[in-house]
């Protein structure tokens, strides 16, 4: 791991930090809100129907079309209207993961970072720096999990079904990165109080 890396991710959780426990699907800037964006103005909302159910693909056409419609009808009330179709896209995401939806979390919300890392190295295509934010006992891995995750995310916009293939590989992908992160700054913060007491 870079001195860099080590350097930031000491001061972040030696300062107590805590990170929002909140999914990173549940932000305004996150990729469910993105892509329910994306299906609004392009008038698709196959663009967005990759992140709910089968089971509930009904219910975000039938919100989809009444949000199209609003916005014809109110147009001075476009940014509640479509607020209230991403909060409806979400809630139905976070249902498909068996997670409560608590609501939007807005930008002031604190992402963990290494989600951030994460999403960017996807963006790149390159999981070089991510996979040097950890030990080399997990690297294989989350090269593994990286891998798959790009190779349905070259396919995601064929049809609906690629595009669940691709969301349950990333948030597979995501959990895991989250997971493995969380247990090793955990396991290290700890050591460092350990040691800090011995003083």
């Amino acid at each position: 791991m870079k001195l860099s890396n080590i350097f930031i991710l000491s001061v972040l959780f030696g300062l107590g930090i805590v990170f929002s426990v909140f999914a990173h699907c549940d932000t305004v800037n996150g990729p469910v809100v993105s892509d329910a964006k994306q299906a609004l103005e392009k008038a698709n909302a196959d663009i967005v129907l990759k992140w709910v159910r089968q089971q509930d693909e009904e219910k975000i056409r039938k919100a989809f079309n009444e949000t199209l419609e609003k916005r014809k009808q109110h147009p001075k009330d476009k940014g509640n209207i479509d607020m209230s179709f991403y909060e409806e896209v979400v809630k139905l995401h976070r249902a498909g993961e068996g997670v409560e939806y608590s609501g939007i979390k807005t930008g002031e919300i604190k992402i963990n970072p290494i989600t951030e890392i994460a999403d960017t190295a996807l963006a790149k295509s390159d999981a070089g720096e991510l996979i040097k934010m950890f030990p080399e006992s997990a690297r294989a891995d989350i090269q593994s999990d990286f891998d798959e995750v790009m190779k349905k995310k070259k396919h995601m916009n064929e049809n609906i079904a690629a595009g669940r293939e691709y969301v349950a590989s990333y948030v597979k992908f995501m959990h895991h990165i989250e997971s493995l992160y969380g247990a090793e700054n955990t396991e290290t913060h700890g050591q460092n109080k350990e040691t800090h007491h011995k003083h």
